[in-house]
């Protein structure tokens, strides 16, 4: 029985570790919409063609990351349709959610501290090496605030919805668009 806990703690832990890693491609990509979009890339757009758009920004580094993670898995032997699934899932609320980090950070330097801090507060409070929300009661509602905490619980799909609606109507309004 011992050894089969090791595998499973392992799995955990690599899962984890991947999740951050598809976290940090979707956050990723407000350094390339900053410099497209900063340099004149879609002044004539629509502003929702222009949000859609930018969307393209955060889903394709969110998407290779994750289908890196998803080849990483496999190896290990976990290479589920369900997982694969999963991955796929995650990587688009990663995409959401770096789409909805560039909302509020419009500056390398703004998005760089989000970026430090998203990872640094993944690593210490989403339940990779140690569940600190069981143990400390604010570091778990600083893990209800992190995507990774929901992929690790196989319960991605509320923090999908919320990110991608929050999202798309920052975006929407960032880019003059009107409701």
């Amino acid at each position: 029985a011992a050894p089969e806990s090791e595998g499973v703690n392992l799995l955990g832990f690599l899962r984890g570790v991947l999740a951050i890693f598809i976290m940090l491609g979707g956050l990723l990509g407000g350094f390339y919409a900053l410099r497209d979009f900063g340099g004149g890339f879609g002044k004539t757009f629509s502003p929702l063609l222009k949000t859609l758009i930018s969307y393209g920004y955060f889903v394709v580094p969110a998407f290779l990351c994750g289908l890196s993670a998803f080849t990483g898995l496999a190896i290990a032997g976990a290479g589920s349709v369900f997982e694969a699934l999963n991955i796929f899932v995650y990587s688009l609320a990663a995409a959401a959610f770096g789409n909805l980090i560039y909302c509020f950070c419009k500056s390398e330097t703004g998005l760089t501290f989000a970026l430090t801090v998203l990872v640094l507060a993944a690593l210490i409070f989403c339940p990779i090496f140690a569940d600190t929300g069981s143990f400390i009661k604010i570091a778990g509602v600083i893990n209800r605030l992190l995507i990774p905490t929901y992929y690790i619980e196989n319960n991605i799909a509320p923090v999908f919805v919320f990110c991608h609606v929050s999202a798309f109507i920052c975006g929407f309004l960032n880019n003059n668009g009107k409701f």
